[in-house]
C-alpha cells in the first residue's frame, strides 16, 4: 500500500476567529440526518430519542440497556438503549452504535472518538472539515462540515455559534501579577 501524506493550509484569519462546533450531515439507515456533532472529547457516540423518532429509525434496532455515561460536566446522563444503525459519512460506510438518551439538545448526534478511530477520520474544527482515509483506495478524502446547521434565528444554544458576530476573545490586558484585564470580541479589538 502507498503511503500518503498530508498538510494542512495555513489557517486564513476568517478560520482562526470562528469558534463554530464541527457539525456534519450523515445518512444513517438511507436518512439523510444534520446535526451531528463531532466530539473529540466524547469517548463513544450519542443519539437523541428525538432524532430517532423524526428519521424513522427502527425499534428493531434497538438493544434495550439502560447505563449511564459520564457528560461533559462530569455528570451522569442515563442512556435507554443502544441502538445499531448503518452510518454513511464520506468514505466510511460502518455499522456504528449509539447509546440513546432522552434530552434535549442543539444536536441530533455527537459521534465520539469511537467513530472518529474506526471511521480513520481527522476531525478539524478550525478548517470545518474531516479528513477521512478510504479503506479501499487507500486515498483520502475531504468531507466538509454543515457551514450553516442552524438557521440564526433559530431558538437553540446552538444558532449562537454561528452568528457572525460571535468570535473568539482577545485578553484586554494583563495587571502586575500577571492575571488579564478583561476580554473582548477579536472583531471589536481591530
Amino acid at each position: 500500500m502507498r503511503e500518503w501524506y498530508m498538510m494542512f493550509l495555513r489557517p486564513s484569519p476568517i478560520m482562526m476567529e470562528h469558534i463554530h462546533p464541527l457539525y456534519i450531515i450523515a445518512d444513517i439507515d438511507g436518512s439523510k440526518v444534520s446535526k451531528i456533532l463531532i466530539d473529540v472529547g466524547a469517548a463513544v457516540s450519542i443519539m437523541i430519542v428525538r432524532t430517532m423518532t423524526m428519521h424513522g429509525i427502527k425499534k428493531s434496532s434497538v438493544i434495550e440497556m439502560a447505563m449511564t455515561v459520564k457528560n461533559f460536566v462530569g455528570g451522569v446522563t442515563k442512556t435507554l438503549r443502544i441502538l445499531m444503525v448503518r452510518l454513511k459519512v464520506g468514505p466510511s460506510n460502518i455499522v456504528q452504535g449509539f447509546f440513546v438518551t432522552d434530552y434535549t439538545t442543539p444536536y441530533s448526534c455527537i459521534l465520539g472518538r469511537e467513530w472518529i478511530h474506526r471511521a480513520t477520520c481527522v476531525p478539524w474544527s478550525m478548517h470545518q472539515e474531516l479528513l477521512m482515509w478510504d479503506q479501499a483506495s487507500g486515498c483520502a478524502e475531504l468531507v466538509k462540515a454543515d457551514p450553516k446547521p442552524f438557521s440564526i434565528s433559530a431558538n437553540e444554544i446552538g444558532a449562537d455559534y454561528y452568528s457572525s458576530d460571535l468570535r473568539s476573545l482577545t485578553v484586554v490586558g494583563i495587571d502586575q501579577s500577571g492575571k488579564p484585564i478583561g476580554v473582548m470580541s477579536t472583531e471589536l479589538a481591530q
